[in-house]
């Protein structure tokens, strides 16, 4: 394959569904090194937080807004929009990580189910979550529900990834850093190489290996309900150097190349007029489904090698 792109590689070869050998393991470790962490300590969490208030107040005037995070984790973005004026709300499972930094400027931490909340429908101006779509386990009904909360001409936005087929979508970074370990080994060897070397389990369960494709579709079948206003999917390529290499592990696994390389979506919608109900008949037309399949790929193909 040598002299190939990493797509020509992917589409060559048959769908052999092949792994490489568990001694490939801590070679490849040796390769790719631990990357950057995704810190959880006070300085990180501030900071991420303040980047995501600001993405969120570009969508809506904040103060006086009611705002929703879904899965808010440490809910330090509510708490910065609550600090902004805004009445926020954060929910997630658990509310043991939620910051007292958030709490004391202002935002309010609810221990709820996203696939049934219980507010009243068109209660927020904004609804919004980050990191929390590829995790969740049944995500039409999570976006049904954000859809009913949300007032007419409100708004919802929603970044989240890395999505499963991409280099780091097994989200096992903090154990295993190599790219795309998922389609190199199975789940047995990987899990014994953390058990050997006294690493982090991978929470395989929390995963739910939606594919780039599924989630265009979902979102257009909920456009007569929730029209997108912005749409943007981020590549990354890291790693994508061993799609060339081992082709083989990847053609069979994974249904098309997009995925492996579109790491990141982020979507902001409008919620329109039509009354919420809690039916949602599927509205969406086959040409509403086709624009969202034929989503520009351009950015990501110009920077593939």
């Amino acid at each position: 394959m040598k002299g190939h792109g990493p797509r020509r590689a992917f589409e060559s070869v048959g769908p052999s569904g092949e792994y490489l050998d568990a001694s490939m393991l801590p070679l490849l470790q040796k390769r790719y090194p631990r990357a950057l962490p995704y810190g959880y300590d006070p300085g990180s969490l501030l900071r991420r937080g303040l980047d995501r208030k600001r993405q969120i107040s570009r969508l809506l005037r904040v103060s006086g807004a009611r705002t929703l995070e879904l899965a808010c984790h440490d809910g330090m973005v509510s708490g910065l929009l609550a600090r902004d004026g805004a009445k926020a709300i954060g929910i997630d499972l658990g509310i043991d990580h939620f910051d007292r930094r958030a709490l004391e400027l202002g935002a309010e931490a609810k221990s709820m189910d996203a696939t049934r909340l219980t507010f009243s429908a068109g209660s927020f101006d904004c609804v919004f979550s980050y990191n929390a779509f590829e995790h969740f386990s049944d995500p039409e009904a999570v976006l049904a529900e954000a859809i009913r909360v949300t007032r007419p001409g409100g708004i919802l936005f929603f970044s989240f990834g890395p999505l499963y087929r991409a280099s780091y979508g097994l989200h096992a970074m903090h154990s295993i850093t190599v790219p795309f370990c998922q389609y190199l080994w199975p789940r047995a060897v990987l899990d014994d190489y953390i058990r050997s070397h006294g690493l982090g389990r991978i929470e395989y369960e929390t995963l739910n290996e939606w594919t780039v494709r599924q989630f265009r579709e979902l979102f257009a079948q909920y456009q007569s309900w929730a029209e997108t206003i912005e749409h943007r999917e981020v590549p990354s390529i890291h790693g994508i150097e061993l799609v060339n290499e081992h082709p083989s592990c990847f053609r069979g696994k994974v249904e098309a190349f997009e995925d492996l390389v579109v790491s990141i979506t982020e979507i902001a919608l409008r919620r329109t007029d039509v009354p919420a109900n809690h039916n949602w008949h599927r509205a969406a037309t086959a040409t509403a489904i086709e624009k969202w399949q034929n989503v520009s790929f351009s950015e990501c193909r110009s920077r593939l090698p």
